[in-house]
C-alpha cells in the first residue's frame, strides 16, 4: 500500500479509469498532504474496494486519480459488529475511531434508555454522515480497507431484533452471573462467523434491555471487577474478542 490515501464513492462513474475527487478529499491529499502529479495513492471507498492509483492531476478543489489496478488483500475470517449505546459528547467518535483501527466490520448506534443522546427522526440520517465522516478518518490512518458499515441510529428493540443472523453475541454486563470472555470462547466448538458485542452507555443498560437481550442470545460477560466507561468497555471487549479468535482459529 501507499503511503497516501483517499476515499472514493465506487458508486459513481470514473470514465476511462479516471475518478474525480470530491473538494474535501482533494484538500486534504493535495493541500494538507502536498501530494503532487504522479504520486501514488491508494483510493478506497466502506465496502471494501481498494484501488492503486497515481495523480493525474493535482489540485486542491477537484484531484484527478488514475487507476493502475484493483488491490484484493486477504478478508477478515470473522465479521466483528459493535452495538453501541449511544453516550454522551464526543465519545461516540472516538468509540468510532478505535474499532476501524481494531478492524470491526461495522458499529450499531443504538437509542437505549438510558442514552442520554436523543436524536429526532428527521436527523439520523444527517447525524450518521457526521459519523461517516470520522470513519473514512480513521481508515486513512490505520490502513483497515476491509469495509466498515455504520447505519443510522436505531432503538435498542430495532438493533437486537436484527441479530438473528450472528452466531456468537455477547454483552458486557455488570450481572453477578456474567462469565468471562475467554470462558465463553472455550466452548466453542468452531470460531464464529459474526460476532455482535453489545455496549450500555452511561448508567448501564436497563433490566428489560438486558432481559431482552438475553431472549434473543446474549451470552453476559464480564470485563472484571472495575467499572468502565462506554469508549474503554468497548475497546476492551473488542480486544478481548479479537485476542479470543487468534487462539482458536
Amino acid at each position: 500500500m501507499s503511503g497516501f490515501r483517499a476515499y472514493f464513492d465506487f458508486t459513481k462513474d470514473n470514465a476511462d479509469g479516471l475518478i474525480s475527487l470530491s473538494a474535501d478529499e482533494s484538500r486534504h491529499l493535495c493541500g494538507s498532504l502536498r501530494a503532487r502529479k504522479g504520486d501514488a495513492v491508494d483510493a478506497f471507498d466502506l465496502s471494501g474496494n481498494i484501488y492503486s492509483c497515481t495523480i493525474e492531476h493535482p489540485d486542491t478543489k477537484s484531484a484527478l486519480l488514475k487507476i493502475i489496478q484493483r488491490v484484493c488483500p486477504a478478508k477478515r475470517q470473522t465479521q466483528i459488529w459493535l452495538l453501541q449505546c449511544l453516550p454522551k459528547g464526543k465519545t461516540f467518535d472516538e468509540i468510532i475511531r478505535q474499532c476501524v483501527e481494531l478492524g470491526a466490520a461495522g458499529v450499531i448506534p443504538i437509542l437505549s434508555r438510558f442514552s442520554q443522546v436523543k436524536i429526532p427522526p428527521q436527523e439520523v440520517e444527517k447525524k450518521r454522515q457526521k459519523w461517516l465522516a470520522q470513519v473514512i478518518e480513521a481508515v486513512k490512518q490505520s490502513s483497515n480497507f476491509d469495509g466498515f458499515e455504520l447505519p443510522g441510529a436505531q432503538t435498542f428493540e430495532q438493533a437486537i431484533a436484527e441479530t438473528s443472523d450472528f452466531d456468537l453475541k455477547i454483552a458486557a454486563s455488570l450481572e453477578p452471573d456474567a462469565k468471562n470472555i475467554s470462558s465463553v470462547f472455550k466452548e466453542l466448538k468452531c470460531p464464529p462467523k459474526k460476532v455482535a458485542v453489545l455496549i450500555g452507555p452511561e448508567g448501564d443498560m436497563s433490566a428489560d434491555e438486558y432481559g431482552l437481550a438475553r431472549n434473543c442470545g446474549f451470552a453476559p460477560v464480564t470485563l472484571g471487577k472495575n467499572v468502565l466507561k462506554s469508549n474503554t468497555a468497548a475497546v476492551s471487549t473488542l480486544s478481548q474478542v479479537i485476542a479470543a479468535l487468534d487462539f482458536i482459529s
